[in-house]
């Protein structure tokens, strides 16, 4: 079980309204596990973000940034961290509700309104027999087009909807591939030495980790901290990198913030996740597994 994930199952913490930098001290934090380079999928995409690509696309002849969708499969670094090879660095939520994919379950996503008081604005991500469904009823029909069919074998996890293929995961120890139509359209590939390298017919970028240090290509570096107990994220320069984001864990919080601001929090109130943007809480996340329904699988 990750170190993260063992903080927010142990720990309750009671909401308050802002929680400043100050709060965390390094003498109450969590000294935060050994970095890594693990390659993984994630196909909830329930992320706290920590780096966000954006891009540009065009809205009536004017350029407008939007996020970068996420990438389904990617590396894991620990604490929690998921970095995508749409270089997406983020939170991995459903590790911290120590998600179990073998079993049915609904997780429930609501949403905060700007006094801090509940809306009736849900999200449902359910998984139930072979299916995985995304919608804003807690009970979707599984023959909606809002839903997923997934198949596994023992080294591949394939997704159609209304029988056809959207796409397909294959994984071994040292390869982890997606595709779709027996088309390969990205693939994370273990070296000897432990390095991975991205791509299809041309290399692409390359991820290694040392003891305390993980290299995600020529974009950043991943630090992991004893003594200030924290993982801090630079941005790659030619003279010198730059200090992007911090990520610590203490009294029951993560947070992740930038040189002036705790940007988001997550915290364990309850049997719930809640996520805050900024001082303010975003939405809450519920886990629920059906007993019935995955002994039936």
């Amino acid at each position: 079980m990750k170190m993260l994930a063992v903080l927010l199952v142990s720990l309750s913490l009671t909401a308050c309204a802002t929680l400043k930098k100050s709060d965390v001290e390094p003498d109450i934090r969590i000294i935060p596990e050994p970095l890594s380079t693990t390659h993984d999928y994630d196909i909830y995409n329930l992320r706290v973000d920590v780096i966000r690509q954006q891009m540009a696309t065009m809205v009536n002849d004017v350029y407008m940034a939007e996020p970068m969708p996420y990438h389904k499969i990617g590396l894991r670094l620990g604490n929690g961290l998921f970095f995508d090879l749409n270089s997406n660095l983020g939170i991995d939520l459903a590790e911290m509700l120590n998600l179990d994919e073998d079993r049915d379950f609904i997780i429930t996503k609501t949403f905060y309104k700007a006094d801090g008081s509940l809306s009736n604005k849900q999200t449902f991500y359910r998984r139930q027999n072979d299916f995985f469904c995304v919608s804003s009823t807690s009970t979707p029909a599984f023959v909606s087009g809002n839903c997923l069919k997934i198949e596994q074998s023992a080294d591949s996890l394939s997704f159609s909807k209304k029988n056809r293929e959207m796409y397909t995961i294959a994984f071994s120890e040292g390869q982890l591939t997606l595709s779709r139509r027996n088309r390969t359209l990205n693939k994370l590939k273990k070296n000897p030495g432990g390095q991975y390298a991205s791509g299809v017919k041309r290399p692409g970028k390359v991820f290694h980790a040392d003891s305390s240090v993980v290299y995600l290509d020529k974009d950043y570096l991943v630090v992991h901290d004893d003594d200030k107990r924290e993982v801090r994220v630079y941005l790659k320069k030619i003279k010198k990198n730059r200090l992007v984001k911090t990520v610590v864990a203490g009294e029951g919080t993560i947070l992740v913030n930038d040189s002036k601001n705790n940007l988001s929090r997550i915290t364990r109130e309850g049997d719930k996740l809640v996520v805050y943007d900024g001082a303010k809480k975003s939405y809450e996340l519920s886990l629920e597994y059906n007993a019935a329904a995955s002994a039936q699988r």
